[in-house]
């Protein structure tokens, strides 16, 4: 699904992703790949400009993978969110998101 959502073939992303999750419905084992196939149908439906639809799906993307306990993956879920933001009009907001996403992947925090 990553993929085709990187070859520009969003709606095949989404059908290969939708499908994953399918699969993986009710699966806590597999955490990992459930938020990745989130983020992908999140990203088809920016690029096909369904904002909000892929809102939702970051939403829910970021609650998988807080249950997972990642932070590169919660990273993830906010630079997607941050080009989303983007996208609607708001640079400042989006470079808050961005920062966050660094700050959580830092070996450092003061």
């Amino acid at each position: 699904a990553q993929v085709y959502l990187r070859s520009d073939r969003p709606l095949e992303a989404r059908a290969r992703a939708l499908r994953a999750l399918e699969l993986l419905d009710g699966r806590t084992d597999f955490l990992d790949e459930l938020g990745n196939a989130q983020l992908v149908v999140a990203g088809s439906h920016q690029v096909e400009g369904e904002l909000d639809s892929a809102a939702e799906w970051l939403d829910l993307a970021e609650a998988t993978f807080v249950r997972l306990g990642s932070a590169s993956q919660l990273a993830a879920v906010w630079v997607a969110r941050g080009d989303l933001t983007r996208a609607q009009g708001s640079a400042d907001d989006a470079a808050d998101l961005y920062r966050r996403a660094a700050e959580i992947l830092q070996d450092v925090h003061f």
